[in-house]
């Protein structure tokens, strides 16, 4: 919401790397449980958690970018792998410059 071009660009990226459009917001997200009416709704922000892996995956592809971009060129390296590595690559970035959040959410639903 609040990113700028390269954030948007960063952002687009990373939803394409999980091969979806765009990922809701946690607003949107409690806003849609409300109106399929969910109740109990809990939500605990557990970006901290997912963090170090993250950061992991980052140095494993930030040194491989460049030979990616080069053998994704010449089709060694698949769309879905190449895609993969930016997703990677995106995701850590966009979670230190705190645009992105991963949330765990909990509801319920009567039967």
């Amino acid at each position: 919401e609040n990113m700028g071009s390269k954030e948007k660009k960063q952002y687009e990226d990373f939803c394409a790397g999980w091969a979806i459009p765009y990922m809701a917001t946690i607003n949107n997200y409690i806003d849609s449980l409300l109106k399929l009416g969910f109740k109990d709704i809990e939500v605990q922000d557990k970006t901290n958690d997912i963090m170090p892996s993250s950061k992991k995956m980052w140095l494993i592809n930030k040194p491989l970018w460049i030979p990616t971009v080069f053998f994704h060129l010449f089709k060694v390296v698949s769309d879905v792998q190449y895609m993969d590595t930016v997703a990677d690559i995106n995701q850590y970035e966009l979670l230190k410059k705190g645009i992105l959040k991963f949330y765990l959410i909990s509801a319920e639903k009567d039967s």
